[in-house]
């Protein structure tokens, strides 16, 4: 897994995302999981390393799956080939149902021999 900074504000700006697409305002999520709003903005910005219970309470509050924040964070060693199958597992089971319906009905139009 990756550690670098980079890292924290791919994950923080992901947070900052998803709490603002539920309109939740940033005191009230930093209130939900008991820590300062201006934390919860360090958090954001990517200048603090989360913990994995961070993670999972923000995940939490914000009804999301942690690989939703850190879904290019994980890398998994493994060959090329297996590698790019479950780069693509990964990325769609991360996805709401009805998105992967989407994606699935567009592998039929471009496959239309694919069961």
């Amino acid at each position: 897994m990756s550690t670098d900074l980079s890292a924290d504000k791919k994950v923080g700006a992901r947070i900052r995302y998803f709490r603002e697409q539920q309109g939740i305002k940033q005191k009230e999520l930093a209130q939900d999981i008991h820590v300062s709003p201006s934390f919860l903005n360090r958090i954001e910005k990517g200048t603090v390393r989360l913990t994995l219970d961070y993670i999972c309470s923000i995940c939490d509050v914000l009804n999301i799956n942690p690989r939703d924040v850190l879904c290019d964070i994980l890398v998994r060693d493994t060959d090329a080939t297996q590698n790019l199958s479950d780069e693509i597992t990964f990325l769609i089971e991360s996805l709401p149902s009805s998105e992967q319906s989407k994606i699935l009905n567009i592998l039929k139009l471009l496959y239309p021999n694919f069961n």
